[in-house]
């Protein structure tokens, strides 16, 4: 039984990591002829006049989108993947002491457990 939640946590675990950067990447835009290089600053200014062009395959339905990220300063967007990072550096710091006295069977197996949710 450990063993099948240990490895289905690593699978998700790697889904999560190899999912951050189309997570955090910013769509395409349909530009008009004067102005080719336009991006999401542009979008956010005129988003009649530079609407998102969901035919490429870069524009993704993502945090971007969902969470409405397009007109936030970049170094946010790339807060949140660094959140997930954070998080599990610090997480360690405590779960492993607490494995060391409580155990470390039941700690990997309550870790692997909440981590199905994710």
């Amino acid at each position: 039984m450990a063993t099948v939640f240990l490895v289905f946590n690593f699978i998700t675990g790697g889904h999560i990591f190899y999912a951050l950067p189309f997570l955090e990447l910013y769509p395409e835009y349909i530009c008009p002829e004067d102005y080719p290089n336009c991006g999401p600053k542009d979008h956010c200014k005129d988003p009649l006049r530079y609407p998102i062009d969901w035919n490429s395959t870069r524009s993704l339905h993502n945090w971007v989108e969902i969470y409405n990220l397009d007109c936030v300063e970049p170094y946010r967007i790339g807060l949140l993947g660094s959140m997930y990072f954070i998080g599990e550096v610090l997480l360690t710091l405590f779960i492993t002491r607490i494995g060391d006295l409580k155990g470390r069977k039941w700690v990997c197996l309550i870790c692997s457990g909440l981590s199905i949710p994710i």
